[in-house]
Protein backbone atom coordinates (compact mmCIF):
# COMPACT_ATOMS: atom_id res chain seq x y z
CA UNK A 1 0.00 0.00 0.00
CA UNK A 2 1.31 3.63 -0.74
CA UNK A 3 0.39 4.88 2.58
CA UNK A 4 2.85 2.28 4.40
CA UNK A 5 5.40 2.52 2.16
CA UNK A 6 5.69 6.15 2.79
CA UNK A 7 6.52 6.46 6.12
CA UNK A 8 10.37 6.41 6.03
CA UNK A 9 10.53 9.16 3.53
CA UNK A 10 7.91 11.01 5.83
CA UNK A 11 10.15 10.47 8.69
CA UNK A 12 13.26 11.43 6.32
CA UNK A 13 11.20 14.70 5.64
CA UNK A 14 10.74 15.53 8.97
CA UNK A 15 14.06 14.71 9.77
CA UNK A 16 14.99 17.37 7.40
CA UNK A 17 12.08 19.47 8.73
CA UNK A 18 14.01 19.27 12.28
CA UNK A 19 17.60 19.99 11.14
CA UNK A 20 16.94 22.76 8.75
CA UNK A 21 14.99 24.62 11.75
CA UNK A 22 17.31 28.01 13.56
CA UNK A 23 19.61 27.03 16.73
CA UNK A 24 17.28 29.41 18.86
CA UNK A 25 13.76 28.33 17.99
CA UNK A 26 14.87 24.54 18.97
CA UNK A 27 15.10 24.13 22.84
CA UNK A 28 16.44 20.48 21.90
CA UNK A 29 19.14 18.79 20.63
CA UNK A 30 18.04 18.56 16.78
CA UNK A 31 20.83 16.61 15.27
CA UNK A 32 20.21 14.02 17.94
CA UNK A 33 16.45 13.93 17.13
CA UNK A 34 17.42 14.00 13.71
CA UNK A 35 19.46 11.32 13.41
CA UNK A 36 17.05 9.12 16.31
CA UNK A 37 14.75 9.65 13.38
CA UNK A 38 17.14 8.98 10.39
CA UNK A 39 17.49 5.51 12.48
CA UNK A 40 14.11 5.17 13.64
CA UNK A 41 13.03 5.33 8.96
CA UNK A 42 15.69 2.56 8.90
CA UNK A 43 14.84 0.28 11.36
CA UNK A 44 11.15 0.78 10.29
CA UNK A 45 12.07 -0.66 6.71
CA UNK A 46 11.99 -4.44 6.93
CA UNK A 47 8.99 -4.19 8.88
CA UNK A 48 6.81 -2.40 5.93
CA UNK A 49 5.94 -5.38 3.44
CA UNK A 50 4.36 -6.72 6.69
CA UNK A 51 2.85 -3.34 7.68
CA UNK A 52 1.75 -2.96 4.45
CA UNK A 53 -0.40 -6.50 4.07
CA UNK A 54 -1.96 -5.68 7.50
CA UNK A 55 -3.26 -2.17 6.29
CA UNK A 56 -4.34 -4.00 2.97
CA UNK A 57 -6.10 -7.10 5.31
CA UNK A 58 -7.71 -4.09 7.13
CA UNK A 59 -9.42 -1.91 4.13
CA UNK A 60 -10.27 -4.92 2.97
CA UNK A 61 -12.02 -5.99 6.42
CA UNK A 62 -13.47 -2.59 6.47
CA UNK A 63 -14.66 -2.18 2.82
CA UNK A 64 -16.68 -5.42 3.25
CA UNK A 65 -18.43 -4.75 6.43
CA UNK A 66 -19.75 -1.40 4.67
CA UNK A 67 -21.12 -3.37 1.77
CA UNK A 68 -22.89 -5.69 4.43
CA UNK A 69 -24.25 -2.97 5.51
CA UNK A 70 -24.77 -0.67 3.06
CA UNK A 71 -26.89 -3.94 1.70
CA UNK A 72 -28.78 -3.49 4.81
CA UNK A 73 -29.42 -0.46 4.54
CA UNK A 74 -30.95 -0.18 1.42
CA UNK A 75 -33.21 -3.30 1.92
CA UNK A 76 -34.68 -1.38 5.09
CA UNK A 77 -35.20 1.82 3.17
CA UNK A 78 -36.68 -0.31 0.33
CA UNK A 79 -39.79 -0.91 2.96
CA UNK A 80 -39.99 3.06 3.38
CA UNK A 81 -42.85 4.72 1.31
CA UNK A 82 -41.44 7.32 -1.16
CA UNK A 83 -43.88 10.07 0.51
CA UNK A 84 -42.08 9.41 3.78
CA UNK A 85 -38.55 9.82 2.06
CA UNK A 86 -39.52 13.23 -0.27
CA UNK A 87 -39.96 15.49 2.61
CA UNK A 88 -38.06 14.06 5.17
CA UNK A 89 -34.63 15.75 7.37
CA UNK A 90 -31.84 13.35 7.45
CA UNK A 91 -32.67 13.32 11.43
CA UNK A 92 -36.23 12.09 10.56
CA UNK A 93 -34.29 9.56 8.00
CA UNK A 94 -32.36 8.02 10.21
CA UNK A 95 -35.11 7.79 12.89
CA UNK A 96 -37.66 5.78 10.16
CA UNK A 97 -34.53 3.87 9.70
CA UNK A 98 -33.28 2.75 13.50
CA UNK A 99 -37.00 2.04 13.64
CA UNK A 100 -37.64 -0.26 11.01
CA UNK A 101 -34.78 -1.80 11.77
CA UNK A 102 -35.24 -2.84 14.89
CA UNK A 103 -36.81 -5.76 15.61
CA UNK A 104 -39.21 -6.76 18.38
CA UNK A 105 -41.33 -9.49 19.71
CA UNK A 106 -43.18 -9.73 23.09
CA UNK A 107 -40.00 -11.45 25.08
CA UNK A 108 -38.04 -8.69 23.97
CA UNK A 109 -40.04 -6.17 26.87
CA UNK A 110 -41.53 -9.35 28.82
CA UNK A 111 -38.29 -11.09 30.53
CA UNK A 112 -39.05 -13.87 32.71
CA UNK A 113 -38.46 -11.72 35.96
CA UNK A 114 -41.78 -9.16 34.16
CA UNK A 115 -44.00 -12.46 34.30
CA UNK A 116 -43.21 -13.53 37.21
CA UNK A 117 -43.76 -10.39 38.98
CA UNK A 118 -47.38 -9.98 36.29
CA UNK A 119 -48.63 -13.52 37.92
CA UNK A 120 -48.12 -12.08 41.10
CA UNK A 121 -50.08 -9.63 41.30
CA UNK A 122 -52.47 -11.55 39.27
CA UNK A 123 -53.09 -14.15 41.86
CA UNK A 124 -53.31 -11.53 44.49
CA UNK A 125 -56.03 -9.50 42.60
CA UNK A 126 -57.86 -12.81 42.21
CA UNK A 127 -57.29 -13.85 45.41
CA UNK A 128 -58.78 -10.65 47.03
CA UNK A 129 -61.51 -10.80 44.34
CA UNK A 130 -62.41 -14.42 45.74
CA UNK A 131 -62.36 -13.02 49.23
CA UNK A 132 -64.66 -10.32 48.04
CA UNK A 133 -67.11 -12.60 46.42
CA UNK A 134 -67.13 -14.96 49.42
CA UNK A 135 -68.70 -12.28 51.34
CA UNK A 136 -72.21 -12.76 51.22
CA UNK A 137 -75.39 -11.00 52.41
CA UNK A 138 -75.94 -13.57 55.15
CA UNK A 139 -72.67 -13.00 56.77
CA UNK A 140 -72.64 -9.33 56.50
CA UNK A 141 -76.33 -9.50 58.49
CA UNK A 142 -74.86 -11.55 60.84
CA UNK A 143 -71.91 -9.08 61.33
CA UNK A 144 -74.89 -6.68 61.56
CA UNK A 145 -76.78 -8.15 64.93
CA UNK A 146 -72.96 -8.97 66.10
CA UNK A 147 -72.85 -5.29 66.14
CA UNK A 148 -76.10 -4.03 67.10
CA UNK A 149 -75.66 -6.96 70.37
CA UNK A 150 -72.18 -4.77 70.89
CA UNK A 151 -73.74 -1.52 70.58
CA UNK A 152 -72.40 -0.31 67.57
CA UNK A 153 -73.76 0.72 64.03
CA UNK A 154 -75.34 -1.59 62.01
CA UNK A 155 -73.71 0.30 58.94
CA UNK A 156 -72.87 -2.12 55.45
CA UNK A 157 -69.65 -1.16 55.31
CA UNK A 158 -68.50 -1.67 58.80
CA UNK A 159 -70.33 -4.82 58.64
CA UNK A 160 -68.22 -5.46 55.47
CA UNK A 161 -64.76 -4.82 56.94
CA UNK A 162 -65.68 -6.39 60.28
CA UNK A 163 -66.28 -9.58 58.45
CA UNK A 164 -63.35 -9.13 55.88
CA UNK A 165 -60.77 -8.45 58.89
CA UNK A 166 -60.60 -12.03 59.99
CA UNK A 167 -60.80 -12.98 56.32
CA UNK A 168 -57.44 -11.24 55.37
CA UNK A 169 -55.67 -12.19 58.57
CA UNK A 170 -55.92 -15.68 57.33
CA UNK A 171 -54.92 -14.93 53.58
CA UNK A 172 -52.27 -13.39 55.18
CA UNK A 173 -51.09 -16.24 57.21
CA UNK A 174 -51.79 -18.62 55.11
CA UNK A 175 -50.42 -16.98 51.47
CA UNK A 176 -48.20 -13.74 52.43
CA UNK A 177 -50.89 -11.26 50.53
CA UNK A 178 -52.27 -8.15 50.97
CA UNK A 179 -49.63 -7.17 53.66
CA UNK A 180 -46.61 -8.94 55.93
CA UNK A 181 -47.41 -12.70 56.73
CA UNK A 182 -47.81 -12.52 60.14
CA UNK A 183 -46.37 -15.93 61.19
Amino acid sequence: METAASIPSVVDTLSSALSSLPANLAHTNVTLLSSLLHSFATDLAPLLPSLSAAQQEALLTNSTFLAQQVGQLSAVTAQIPQGDLRGASPEDLVAIIQIGSTRYDILTAWAPECFAIVGAYGIAAVLKAALTVMVTGPALKRAGAAAQNQGRSEDRDANRAAVLKPAKAMYVARFGCFGPRAD
